[in-house]
């Protein structure tokens, strides 16, 4: 498996997997996902 199938793996499976869909939805102009909650994403 590489690192970025991994990495998919990880985020999908922890509550980013969650959030990160439901704010696409609310198409906001300009929003970031935080460096944190990718490193610690559990």
């Amino acid at each position: 498996m590489d690192s970025a199938t991994r990495l998919l793996k990880i985020l999908v499976d922890s509550p980013i997997g969650v959030v990160s869909p439901a704010i696409a939805l609310l198409n906001l102009p300009d929003w970031w996902l935080a460096g944190g909650a990718v490193r610690n994403p559990g």
